[in-house]
């Protein structure tokens, strides 16, 4: 009798061994199933921006902290192309946000600052003067929107220097050639008005009064 009591027992233990064991197999399958999915489910926003139009192979995107031209784009990521030559493979999953210099139109805002000894009167028809030679320019025109915006008044104002502003509207990737044109622009209208930039200023503390005060302090290096 005590050896069928003995193959009962073991005939248990295994049983409920080989029962934990697959429900730990089915446990373990389940997770990988999950894992799967939410992967699936992530390289899935990529197919969403390709059917969207997010982006195309050429167009200068900014992905992250990342702007370069796409190189090419897969099922699984997109590659940029850096200007020193390096790749940048980025997975569609990493992908939280998307900026395309291509798409409509381009922008840009010009600050400029002024000695504040300047007359600001003068300032603002100078910076117009020098907006209106610059849609005057044949190469020019074709890339920036004529309707620019110089902003009334002041902008920005410190003890040395006080700021204007103009925002243009360009084709795409057209704004960087709008600016550098603008910058030239403004500063031959500037240097023909006689306006200048704000420089440096140095403020003195003596202590004491009078001549002999003034005597010791030190001469100050001549500009280079």
């Amino acid at each position: 009798m005590l050896l069928p009591g003995v193959a009962l027992f073991v005939g248990q233990m295994l049983s409920e061994a080989l029962n934990v064991g697959s429900s730990k197999i089915a446990r373990q399958q389940g997770l990988a199933v999950s894992f799967g999915s939410q992967t699936l489910v992530k390289d899935i926003i990529g197919i969403f921006i390709l059917f969207e139009n997010g982006m195309y192979t050429g167009d200068l995107v900014t992905i992250g902290a990342i702007t370069d031209a796409v190189e090419y784009m897969s099922i699984r990521s997109v590659g940029l192309r850096q200007h020193t030559g390096a790749c940048h493979i980025i997975p569609w999953p990493a992908i939280a946000s998307l900026a395309n210099f291509v798409r409509g139109i381009g922008s840009f805002v010009a600050n400029y600052d002024v000695d504040r000894s300047e007359d600001s009167d003068k300032v603002n028809p100078t910076l117009r003067e020098a907006v209106g030679g610059l849609v005057q320019d044949e190469t020019i025109r074709g890339m920036v929107s004529l309707a620019s915006r110089i902003s009334p008044g002041l902008v920005g104002l410190t003890n040395q220097a006080f700021t204007v502003r103009v925002s243009f509207t360009t084709q795409p990737l057209k704004q960087w050639s709008g600016r550098f044109a603008l910058d030239n622009m403004v500063k031959k209208h500037f240097d023909a008005a006689g306006i200048t930039a704000p420089h440096p200023t140095m403020q003195v503390m003596q202590n004491g009064s009078g001549l002999d005060a003034a005597a010791t302090i030190p001469a100050l290096p001549a500009p280079e």
